[in-house]
């Protein structure tokens, strides 16, 4: 099976990785065409996920923070909507990831015109 898809990990300080992460989703959405885009896996767009994880000197709460913080400059410059998920969202059914991507890039459309499915950022 072919997921057309790339993982990429890096580590650092806090707001290097924050940087790091804004600056691939930028290049990402100028260099990937969704409407061309086929794979196996359930995607909802050029970055379909942006985790950020803990490792070190750092608590899940704090880097809730910044997670957010990379979703909103995401949503705000780029106009990208993004929904937060797991422990960065606002709302108990947005958790769950499979949820937010239900309906995939292909009803992604759809899914912004239902109100109980407004982006947590952008537009």
């Amino acid at each position: 099976r072919d997921t057309n898809r790339t993982v990429v990990t890096f580590v650092g300080e806090p707001d290097a990785v924050v940087e790091a992460a804004f600056r691939g989703v930028k290049k990402a959405s100028e260099l990937i065409d969704m409407s061309k885009h086929h794979g196996e896996h359930p995607r909802m767009g050029a970055t379909d996920v942006c985790p950020l994880v803990p490792v070190s000197g750092i608590t899940m709460e704090e880097t809730v923070v910044y997670a957010r913080k990379l979703a909103k400059r995401i949503g705000e410059e780029l106009s990208i909507p993004v929904y937060c998920y797991e422990n960065a969202a606002f709302e108990e059914k947005r958790r769950n990831l499979a949820a937010c991507r239900a309906g995939e890039y292909e009803g992604l459309r759809k899914k912004l015109a239902d109100p109980e499915w407004k982006p947590d950022f952008g537009p």
